[in-house]
């Protein structure tokens, strides 16, 4: 067999194979929530984890839990110690792809929103990232008697963000 023959059927195989279709914007979209979600989620938990133990060492307390019943007791060990800071407002998160407000009293409030990530805390209020890559801003005052006030109001820009 020539060398040209073999050339011309290696490129009649690689001219068969199909194209893939192009990718569907919406899965995309949704690939990239879903992505951006899990990593939120995880840099939150490692964040709570840090402040706790940093708490627990700058405040030098020692939280005992209760003991535990049952046939198979974890033996005696060094303990954990967990610190209960007291906030005097809000925390924000973004739970199950919603914002909510962890609120001084220890109530977990939905806020309604879609989000994908908390920028951060404002001095009025919260700046957060909507399912759509668009800013989102709450303003949060307190109402009295341990209840606080949510009013979503409008972003510092309009278009999306991208980091």
């Amino acid at each position: 067999m020539s060398i040209d023959l073999r050339v011309r059927e290696t490129l009649a195989v690689a001219g068969s194979v199909d194209v893939p279709p192009p990718p569907d914007p919406v899965t995309f979209r949704r690939l990239v929530r879903r992505e951006r979600r899990r990593r939120t989620t995880t840099r939150l938990g490692v964040a709570a984890a840090i402040v706790t133990v940093a708490g627990t060492a700058v405040l030098g307390l020692d939280v005992s839990g209760t003991e535990q019943s049952g046939p198979a007791a974890p033996p005696p060990g060094p303990t954990v110690a967990l610190a209960a800071v007291p906030l005097d407002r809000p925390a924000y998160a973004v739970r199950d792809g919603v914002l909510v407000a962890l609120l001084p009293s220890g109530r977990v409030l939905d806020l309604g929103l879609p989000a994908e990530a908390v920028v951060g805390p404002l001095h009025d209020g919260v700046l957060a990232v909507d399912d759509d890559s668009h800013l989102a801003r709450f303003l949060v005052r307190p109402a009295g008697r341990g209840r606080w006030s949510f009013a979503r109001v409008a972003p510092p820009t309009a278009a999306p963000v991208q980091r």
